[in-house]
């Protein structure tokens, strides 16, 4: 994929699914930052078997090596947000005054 394509599908704080060049399974995402050069991914990894959600470290991932990608509905943030990750929890405040000001972690305007 291309900067322009990805910038159309997604932005930050957006959840989104993608497979890799490497591999055509599709894993779910936070987008941390889309740059000119990178694309800048918190991965979210689930374990169906015992139904446990857990985060890895964000990673940047260079466009060329994303062979597909979609978004996917936002929602379904507020179900990592046990996981006690800075980015996850900016996504699910995002620049709302009243989620802000109610949020457990305090957020700069």
């Amino acid at each position: 994929m291309k900067y322009e394509e990805v910038r159309r599908i997604a932005k930050k704080h957006d959840l989104v699914e993608l497979s890799t060049i490497y591999s055509s399974d599709q894993s779910k995402y936070v987008v941390v930052s889309v740059t000119k050069d990178i694309l800048v991914i918190l991965p979210i990894l689930e374990d169906e078997d015992d139904a446990v959600a857990a985060a890895c470290p964000a990673l940047g991932i260079p466009y060329s090596l994303i062979s597909s990608m979609s978004k996917m509905d936002n929602t379904r943030l507020v179900f990592y947000s046990n996981l006690n990750n800075k980015y996850i929890d900016e996504a699910i405040i995002g620049n709302i005054p009243k989620r802000i000001k109610y949020a457990k972690v305090q957020f700069q305007m």
